[in-house]
């Protein structure tokens, strides 16, 4: 029962697509400032305050001011005082939470030892009483290694910041996150051909590379080499498959269940070599 629990809880996860990760040279500035506001504790089935009362939080995301949206963090930008407002803006609507993103520029000033515009997103939170759930990788990265360098910094530098709620990996990662990522450990169940053996060829080895020029056009990474580019194209043709065959099985029951109640059916017994695959895989990527 503990072994399923725990396989249902992550095959939630990946069918819902929540699921990052950490780098090279990163300079460390000095600890940013704490503001007074509450720290958060999670028991386990909720969160509560300091005083053990249960807390519930709404939240939202943040992508910046609304001129400026999603760019908030490049050079010339980033503006504290118009942070500062939709904060208040936030807090005056009962928001309790805000979910923020580490974009590329935001991920470029950090390795270059430059803090100041995320802590200021940190200090401006506390000051409001609001806690930031930061989201990492909300670019393309695909050196999982290098990303979670990056990401342990910023973890290391706001341990035990009450304003910081806690870290998202990566906002909605996909299929061709796991699959075109490098990993570590070396490749993962997902980027061989295990799937080929069990399933037998969606695409011959031949044809590969008329393929990368066609079809596959766009989605296979300029560094994969043919071989790669055929594991990679048949499990992608495979994972089409499932995904078609979830999507009816859904639909076929007026839409009153998910993907991950198809995972765990006994309807979706063929796909199994494919759902271990994934969830393998997926763990590789956690784990980087």
């Amino acid at each position: 029962m503990r072994r399923k629990a725990k396989r249902q809880t992550r095959w939630a996860a990946w069918a819902l697509f929540l699921l990052g990760l950490l780098l090279g040279p990163v300079v460390f500035g000095p600890a940013p400032a704490r503001a007074d506001i509450s720290p958060l504790r999670f028991t386990g089935s909720g969160f509560v305050d300091p005083a053990g009362r249960s807390v519930f939080l709404v939240g939202a995301n943040y992508a910046g001011p609304t001129d400026r949206a999603w760019v908030y963090w490049e050079d010339g930008q980033f503006d504290p005082a118009l942070v500062a407002a939709d904060f208040d803006r936030l807090a005056a609507a009962g928001v309790k939470a805000v979910r923020i993103f580490v974009r590329s520029a935001l991920a470029r000033d950090i390795r270059a030892g430059r803090w100041s515009k995320l802590d200021a997103a940190v200090n401006l939170a506390a000051q409001k009483n609001l806690h930031l759930l930061i989201t990492f990788n909300d670019y393309r990265e695909d050196d999982l290694a290098r990303e979670a360098a990056l990401n342990q910094a910023i973890a290391a530098r706001y341990r035990g910041n009450p304003a910081v709620l806690g870290y998202d990996l990566k906002n909605e990662p996909h299929f061709y996150d796991l699959a075109v990522a490098v990993y570590p450990g070396g490749p993962p169940p997902l980027q061989t051909d295990a799937l080929i053996r069990a399933y037998g060829e969606r695409i011959p080895r031949s044809d590969i590379p008329r393929w990368r020029q066609e079809d596959g056009r766009g989605l296979v990474p300029e560094g994969f080499n043919d071989t790669q580019a055929y594991y990679f194209a048949n499990n992608y043709r495979l994972f089409r498959e499932f995904a078609a065959d979830a999507a009816g099985w859904a639909a076929a029951r007026d839409y009153a269940v998910s993907v991950a109640d198809y995972i765990l059916s006994p309807d979706a017994a063929k796909w199994q070599p494919l759902i271990q695959a994934l969830d393998q895989t997926l763990a590789a990527w956690i784990d980087a």
